[in-house]
């Protein structure tokens, strides 16, 4: 844990501008709030909630994995 956080938050960054070119939103919106409506708002104000938390979670897990599998670590 907590090997390559800059590399998990360029990719948090980039991740928001691939949804920002694929999700149309609303001035008053993100696209992490569009992405959440457009998906998860359906199962509920808590359990929506939860489940796009863990989502996001588990992404960023899965990608800090595949970096730290394959040795790439990135240093300042």
């Amino acid at each position: 844990m907590g090997v390559n956080p800059l590399a998990i938050f360029i990719i948090r960054e980039i991740v928001s501008d691939i949804l920002d070119g694929w999700i149309s939103y609303t001035d008053d919106q993100t696209p992490y709030e569009a992405f959440y409506y457009l998906i998860f708002a359906g199962l509920g104000p808590y359990i929506g909630t939860l489940v796009y938390s863990l989502f996001w979670g588990v992404v960023y897990i899965l990608i800090a994995g595949v970096l730290f599998r394959y040795k790439l670590f990135l240093k300042l």
